[in-house]
């Protein structure tokens, strides 16, 4: 992008600008120990137009007027005056870009469409749709290599607002996309789609899946790339701009940042890095197609039932599941004596036997089961307990059979997937052992205990109930 010509509005400072005239290009550092100065020595007044058109200003090489310098008196002698802008998405600026701005010899403060750009990008993402920014400047003092806010850290000038455009980066959304890596060894076609909420991409250009990254998966580390509907249509990769999209770094680990895509332009050919995840939990996985960003979200705290059952061996450890940090519940083929850890560590959160036959406290001794079988566990820590059964049979129980006896599934060997056809007509729950002291509901992709009806047109499915996979779910397939 072009940059206007500072030369045409005279000779300006690059940045810093002293109050006695002076000026000086020495690199400020931060010195936390240095007093703060004076609000009172800086009097500024906000100029950011109401609107602002990046691509048409940069077009014709116009500077931005964000404010004006009206006075500037009783500043520390020996002093320079330095001046910050900051873009931000909300009045609390919770998401800020930051622009160095420079001093005029007419005092007005200015910066120009690309440095706004940038700043911009970092706090508003790279949707080229016009919105309403906030804006403000902080003011320094510098001396040689040390600075110190003006008035200190809640002091701020030139407050204002203005709806922005920004440049049109030209990104084009598809109707869907997938993950692939570790997920699916890598399977293009069979890319795991991510979930939208149907409207239009433009309008929501959001898609998300929970993805269950386990204490093997991490050790190894848990691989990821992000590819569109035409790539996983062609059943391979494709060598075209947007034809997937990773990070910079080959096995970045960082859970959150620019989805980067593939460009080609003539000889000029990118392929984006494949990311890593290194940190065992279940994460919904957010991917903003308008704005290519992504973000790994902690969707669930999970306690580990580690001990002899398993041969103490963290990679098979069964799992509770919580979505408010203190009720956990969760599935496993045990017997013998175990602990529940809030880590895959022995060193850490452990929780034991407590008091009474089902009871649980925080560094209690080894609790025990004596009947092998495949249990169900539903602890309360704050309550100190953690009550289990023997799971027999697992089934669906609803409007169609008149919320009587349960229409029950085919468990695998490992009791951990159920099965079955069933004839469905609304609302329904899925209960354990033909009675209410088990059951799951809610969300049929974040199963939890007593959670709310489910729903589904009134049909015939085949169904299949994940307790192997976190979070827990129901899929139900129309025939």
């Amino acid at each position: 992008m072009k940059k206007f010509s500072f030369l045409l509005m005279g000779a300006l400072t690059l940045g810093l600008f002293s109050c006695q005239d002076e000026t000086s290009n020495a690199i400020p550092q931060k010195n936390p120990q240095l007093p703060v100065m004076s609000a009172d020595a800086l009097v500024l007044e906000a100029k950011l137009p109401a609107t602002l058109d990046l691509t048409a200003l940069n077009a014709a090489e116009t500077p931005i007027v964000v404010g004006d310098l009206v006075s500037c008196k009783n500043f520390p002698e020996g002093y320079e005056l330095k001046l910050v802008g900051e873009v931000g998405r909300q009045a609390e600026f919770t998401n800020v870009g930051t622009i160095d701005l420079t001093l005029a010899e007419d005092s007005t403060i200015v910066t120009n469409a690309d440095d706004f750009e940038a700043a911009y990008v970092k706090a508003m993402g790279k949707s080229a749709r016009p919105k309403d920014v906030y804006f403000r400047i902080l003011a320094y003092a510098v001396n040689g290599t040390s600075e110190a806010r003006l008035g200190g850290a809640d002091v701020y000038y030139g407050a204002a607002q203005s709806t922005v455009t920004p440049y049109d980066l030209n990104i084009v959304i598809e109707d869907a996309y997938g993950l692939l890596g570790t997920v699916n060894g890598w399977s293009v076609a069979d890319a795991v789609l991510l979930n939208h909420s149907g409207l239009n991409v433009y309008d929501d250009p959001v898609f998300s899946h929970y993805f269950d990254v386990t204490v093997a998966d991490a050790k190894g580390g848990w691989w990821w790339k992000v590819v569109p509907q035409s790539t996983i249509a062609a059943g391979d990769w494709v060598d075209a701009p947007n034809a997937q999209y990773g990070v910079a770094k080959n096995g970045d680990e960082a859970l959150s940042g620019d989805l980067i895509p593939m460009r080609i332009n003539g000889e000029d050919r990118y392929e984006p890095q494949a990311g890593c995840v290194k940190q065992a939990g279940v994460y919904n996985f957010v991917a903003d197609m308008e704005n290519q960003t992504y973000e790994f979200v902690k969707a669930l705290d999970i306690l580990y039932l580690n001990g002899a059952y398993n041969a103490f061996d963290w990679s098979t450890a069964a799992r509770l599941v919580s979505v408010d940090g203190n009720s956990y519940f969760g599935f496993a083929t045990i017997s013998g004596d175990f602990k529940l850890y809030g880590q895959p560590d022995y060193e850490g959160i452990v929780y034991g036997k407590g008091l009474g036959p089902t009871g649980v406290k925080l560094d209690g001794g080894n609790i025990s089961i004596k009947a092998p079988g495949f249990y169900m566990f539903v602890a309360d820590l704050e309550a100190g307990t953690m009550p289990r059964a023997i799971i027999t049979s697992l089934g669906l129980i609803g409007n169609h059979n008149g919320w009587d006896a349960q229409d029950n599934l085919t468990p695998s060997l490992d009791m951990l997937t159920w099965t079955g056809t069933v004839a469905l007509d609304g609302e329904f729950k899925i209960r354990m052992n033909d009675n209410w002291d088990y059951n799951l509901g809610g969300d049929p992709a974040f199963l939890t205990v007593g959670g709310a009806n489910l729903s589904v047109e009134a049909g015939t499915y085949d169904v299949t109930v994940d307790l192997a996979h976190l979070p827990f779910s129901i899929t139900l397939v129309k025939k």
